[in-house]
């Protein structure tokens, strides 16, 4: 049995995932493909774009991330 490794955008094309985005101050969701992912933030590691996403209902920069 393997592990998959995600810890860039570019994995998440590779393995075919998808990114489920939630804001922990109001909940609110967003899901996005691996290739929504990187025209949203480019080619880069996931926890860079954490820190960087905003949440479209309240604001907040609580971004959490996980991949489906």
């Amino acid at each position: 049995m393997s592990t998959k490794h995600v810890r860039t955008t570019g994995d998440l094309v590779r393995f075919g995932l998808k990114l489920m985005i939630e804001c922990s101050q109001c909940g609110s969701t967003n899901v996005l493909t691996g290739a929504e992912t990187v025209q949203l933030g480019g080619m880069t590691n996931l926890a860079s774009l954490q820190r960087r996403l905003r949440c479209n209902q309240c604001g907040e920069r609580a971004a959490i991330l996980r991949y489906l």
